[in-house]
């Protein structure tokens, strides 16, 4: 997660667990385009962190993907 934070276009990387459910992770993403977290998929760093975590993320569903823009001081 540390490592992902500092990626282009990554704003937010955040890992937590589940206090309901001990099999359970929760992984939260924000990203300002799909580009970028296309992109950072293709990192070999990033391969190597999806490869050790390969058994934690076998069953991995998205949850939800919000078509969103952030907000800047800057508008249109």
């Amino acid at each position: 997660a540390e490592s992902a934070q500092g990626l282009p276009g990554c704003c937010l990387y955040a890992v937590s667990l589940d206090r309901q459910d001990e099999n359970a992770i929760w992984v939260y993403e924000v990203w300002t385009s799909e580009r970028y977290h296309a992109d950072s998929l293709k990192l070999e760093s990033v391969q190597q962190a999806m490869q050790a975590a390969r058994g934690a993320i076998a069953g991995a569903e998205r949850i939800f993907a919000a078509d969103s823009h952030l907000l800047t001081g800057d508008t249109p």
